[in-house]
């Protein structure tokens, strides 16, 4: 009966919660180095989504979706060169591993959970939401998405 939130990415960030909205575990889905295709890169973080939704016994999860900030080269970039659809196309793995396990599952949008909080103004909010430290941006963002969803941002 836990709930997850996801930041997926290469280095996929999830935040686990139990009923009453308490953390009870992160981590980081992180693929192996070395020269691998976009299909076993794809493969190995959905079998590690897989794993984990199962382990921790997740019945609903909340994704940051994909989202072209048009104002940061950054983004722009990420979607001239195909990474955003690489993104794409693991965000959908993730939410039919969901659909396949009978987990409910939403996609968030960046916007709609964080609106324009910059990284830093979001760790200091999951941080003192917590009151605890975070080294890892991407656990922070799993963090800030499930307190935006579930508790309090």
């Amino acid at each position: 009966m836990n709930k997850m939130s996801v930041d997926p990415g290469l280095n996929t960030a999830y935040a686990i919660w139990d009923e009453d909205i308490e953390l009870i575990d992160t981590g980081v889905f992180r693929i192996r180095s070395g020269k691998y295709t976009s299909e076993k890169k794809l493969c190995d973080l959905w079998r590690s989504f897989n794993a984990i939704t199962r382990k921790s016994k997740i019945t609903e999860c909340c994704i940051e979706g994909v989202q072209v900030w048009m104002g940061s080269t950054r983004s722009v970039t990420a979607a001239s060169t195909g990474k955003l659809m690489l993104l794409s196309y693991l965000v959908g793995g993730y939410c039919h591993i969901c659909h396949l396990e009978g987990i409910s599952f939403r996609i968030i949008n960046p916007t709609e959970w964080k609106g324009q909080m910059s990284k830093e103004v979001v760790k200091r909010r999951v941080e003192r939401a917590l009151g605890q430290n975070f080294d890892n941006e991407h656990i922070v963002d799993a963090i800030g998405l499930g307190l935006s969803m579930w508790g309090d941002l």
